[in-house]
């Protein structure tokens, strides 16, 4: 993100660790990097969330949208990887991948990671 080249970032994580996350992110990010943070769960209302999403999605600076498996396979049509062939998220990071190998999870990673391969 200080190099400019990520403007747009997602991490996918267990519920139990968001908040860990979102702790993390502001002690190591804030000090390098101007970056909005903002934490995508279930106990947000929806209109929030989506407001928020969309919000994290339109804007010019660095984002860092933090977010469950459970939310992503849920709203697989908000956390895809291209939109009309442009790509959505500079960089996607999977804490606890190996969860992966469960249906919903597997589902979640398959929404974000196919087209990273291209």
């Amino acid at each position: 993100m200080r190099a400019g080249t990520i403007k747009k970032a997602v991490v996918v994580a267990p519920v139990s660790v968001l908040k860990n996350w979102e702790n993390e992110a502001k002690k190591i990010l804030t000090q390098c990097v101007r970056v909005k943070i903002q934490i995508l769960s279930s106990d947000i209302a929806v209109n929030k969330r989506k407001q928020r999403l969309h919000q994290a999605l339109e804007a010019q600076s660095s984002q860092l949208v933090i977010t469950s498996y459970g939310m992503v396979a849920n709203n697989s049509d908000h956390f895809t990887q291209y939109v009309f062939g442009k790509q959505v998220w500079d960089y996607v990071i999977l804490d606890e991948a190996v969860s992966c190998v469960s249906v919903p999870s597997s589902r979640t990673r398959k929404n974000l990671i196919r087209d990273t391969e291209r």
